[in-house]
């Protein structure tokens, strides 16, 4: 018999073999789009995976197999953090799947391990890994503790919905100049107070102009999830409304669940009434009818917006709180404070 990580037992044959990889495997993503994530009350599974793990060309996937099998995966993707001011190579922690009939022998914990050892291995400098968890997902919590992780501040995701976005022609895509004033902008306004959660430069950015300059903007991403069959209602809107009716689809469709995904928002200094047309044209632009923020309540950013009404009462029942955790390797004790103290700055995210 072997011990697990977790301090469990497993027979020899179940012990299990880890590889490290540069590239995900059709394997594992389909693993990764087959598990169900969440908890409580939004479960779901992730679509179109593919797209988004090729963008990350310089990401590690950690692969768990038993007898032969892929039971487990975890994905890290390197970036760049930003405490009180200074750079700090950073690992962003994504999408840790056991399968279910795994669970509670602890994989999790071995997967987990082994992944950050062998990034660790790989960026011998200092360095820290971080990432986004549900404060009630209390299993995954105990394996990142496990593996040293430690919860080091939260941010809030919610969802605002708009019934009728509006098109408006001064909100259209950055590239060029445009592009280069926003990031001097965003980089100049810092994050103010709290954590800031950074998009992957590989989001378009959409901008408001106002006399020719991008004063409201923000990085544009787009999330499916497939949140399950619903009650009766639902999958005979499924079977017989969507297909045909695709306006109907993309605001209820529970099997290919779309909204935006709202990075690095620049609210403009004594005009954050200018986010609620932003964000209406976006949404039109797209198609879509609802976006997701993640943000520090305590931040500046969040006040600002807030204090316009624009996240609305939608935005409450779809509220959650994440912890945000990290750990360390080769950071002395001064480097390390303002992972509790903030300014924080970590991505890029998925």
């Amino acid at each position: 018999m072997a011990g697990t990580a977790a301090g469990l037992v497993v027979s020899a044959a179940e012990i299990p073999n880890i590889e490290h990889r540069r590239r995900p495997t059709p394997e594992l993503v389909k693993l990764l789009e087959d598990v169900r994530f969440g908890d409580r009350g939004l479960r779901y599974r992730r679509r179109n995976l593919a797209a988004t793990l090729d963008s990350f060309t310089d990401a590690s996937y950690h692969s768990l197999h038993v007898d032969g099998q892929l039971r487990g995966g975890y994905v890290l993707v390197p970036g760049a953090a930003t405490l009180a001011g200074a750079g700090v190579a950073a690992y962003y922690r994504a999408l840790l799947a056991i399968d279910a009939d795994f669970r509670g022998r602890g994989y999790g914990s071995r997967l987990v391990e082994a992944a950050f050892d062998a990034v660790a291995d790989r960026h011998s400098g200092p360095a820290l890994a971080w990432g986004l968890i549900e404060r009630h997902n209390r299993a995954s919590r105990r394996v990142l503790e496990a593996a040293g992780a430690a919860p080091v501040g939260t941010v809030d995701t919610f969802l605002v919905y708009r019934q009728w976005p509006r098109p408006d022609p001064d909100v259209r895509r950055l590239d060029g100049q445009a592009l280069d004033t926003y990031v001097e902008a965003l980089a100049a306004a810092g994050s103010g107070k709290g954590f800031a959660v950074r998009a992957p430069a590989r989001l378009p950015a959409y901008g408001l102009f106002v006399d020719g300059v991008p004063v409201a903007a923000a990085r544009i991403g787009r999330t499916v999830l497939d949140l399950g069959p619903g009650n009766a209602a639902a999958r005979l809107l499924h079977r017989y409304a969507y297909s045909r009716f695709a306006a109907l689809g993309r605001r209820y469709n529970r099997r290919a669940f779309t909204y935006l995904t709202i990075h690095d928002p620049l609210v403009p200094a004594q005009r954050a009434d200018l986010w609620e047309r932003y964000l209406s044209a976006v949404l039109a632009e797209t198609g879509t009818h609802m976006a997701s923020f993640t943000l520090d309540p305590s931040s500046d950013t969040y006040t600002q917006l807030d204090e316009t009404g624009l996240f609305g009462r939608f935005a409450e029942s779809t509220r959650q709180e994440l912890l945000v955790y990290a750990r360390t390797w080769n950071l002395d004790d001064d480097a390390c404070r303002p992972l509790h103290d903030g300014p924080f700055e970590g991505g890029p995210v998925m």
